[in-house]
């Protein structure tokens, strides 16, 4: 996943004491600007038509990905097409953000067997534009360079080789940019890659030989959320210098969310940087995710409740700055370790 222009847009401090800076990110969509407006405004319209449905159905989720026979009629319309449809039997999982963070790609993603990422089904005009062009495919592709250029900040003025982990390869390619544009600046970062799917380390091993990083030079680990060991089980205490829980945190309830952060920071050393997200509450097209798109497995959170958590994790909000998305859909929260 190439790094676009992200630029700091304005700061302000919450009542918490988090410090929030509002981001400005360049994206592939911006050289679209009238397939933009008019993928708006057709999720507007199936914003207002899910309204008037009152109660409308909710895709039904099952075995990590969406029944089709479940659909209400924005849902429908949504998965009208073999290449979506497939698409969505497996939205639940970090495969399914690859061609979000790649919308350019003309297939699916699919592991072939020489090697390749996206060997699947060939996706047409209309399925190319909704992974351009829909407000969560541009606000992940926005989290996710975030997390690049939060990364990249951790090697400045570094003059000794780096350990990195990323929670939750599926959805590696950001962190396997970010290792690829290290290697290019002439920094070294040995990345650990954990992941209780074979699938997704396998993944994150083909993303980086594509990006022309050796994947001997790295750990993919089979390591799941739910472990009862900490991470310190697998990197040792205070030993990294970026933790990297980004998307991961989202889909925790808030008891294993906040147990996550305190195994994370416990694995990052004085003067490195433990990074989670948060998946804020108050955001446009909320009926379209949740029953258009039919994704209902995030836990939404505001600023608020992202420094409650740090508190609950023992971590001193006050150490941790939130980059919010240009959506307003995401935060990503950098705590470095003092």
């Amino acid at each position: 996943m190439s790094a676009l222009a992200v630029h700091v847009g304005s700061a302000s401090i919450e009542p918490s004491g988090l410090r929030v800076l509002r981001m400005s990110v360049a994206d592939e969509s911006d050289d679209d600007p009238a397939g933009g407006a008019a993928y708006a405004a057709m999720f507007e319209q199936w914003e207002a038509d899910l309204r008037a449905m009152r109660r409308p159905a909710r895709p039904e989720i099952r075995s990590g990905g969406i029944v089709i026979g479940s659909l209400n009629g924005v849902a429908a319309r949504i998965y009208h097409s073999p290449a979506l449809a497939h698409w969505a039997r497996r939205l639940v999982s970090g495969g399914a953000l690859a061609n979000v963070f790649l919308p350019h790609q003309r297939r699916l993603l699919a592991l072939g067997d020489d090697g390749s990422l996206f060997a699947g089904q060939e996706l047409d005009d209309f399925e190319r534009g909704f992974f351009l062009h829909a407000i969560d495919a541009r606000g992940a592709r926005a989290r996710a360079r975030i997390q690049q250029w939060l990364a990249a900040r951790t090697l400045l003025d570094v003059n000794r080789p780096q350990a990195w982990t990323s929670v939750g390869c599926g959805a590696a390619l950001p962190m396997v940019g970010a290792v690829a544009d290290a290697g290019e600046s002439g920094a070294s970062v040995t990345a650990g890659f954990f992941d209780g799917c074979g699938d997704a380390r396998e993944l994150a091993r083909r993303a980086l030989a594509a990006a022309g990083v050796d994947p001997s030079c790295h750990r993919l680990l089979n390591w799941r959320i739910a472990s009862r060991e900490g991470l310190d089980g697998v990197v040792g205490p205070e030993s990294q210098d970026l933790v990297d829980l980004v998307a991961v945190t989202d889909l925790l309830a808030d008891g294993r969310a906040v147990e996550l952060l305190r195994r994370g920071y416990a694995a990052v050393r004085p003067g490195g940087v433990l990074m989670f997200s948060v998946s804020l509450p108050d955001r446009p097209l909320p009926l379209m995710l949740e029953y258009g798109i039919g994704f209902a497995g995030s836990h939404p959170r505001s600023l608020e409740k992202a420094a409650a958590m740090l508190e609950s994790a023992g971590i001193d909000v006050r150490d941790a700055m939130a980059c919010l998305t240009p959506e307003g859909l995401h935060a990503v929260i950098e705590v470095r370790k003092l």
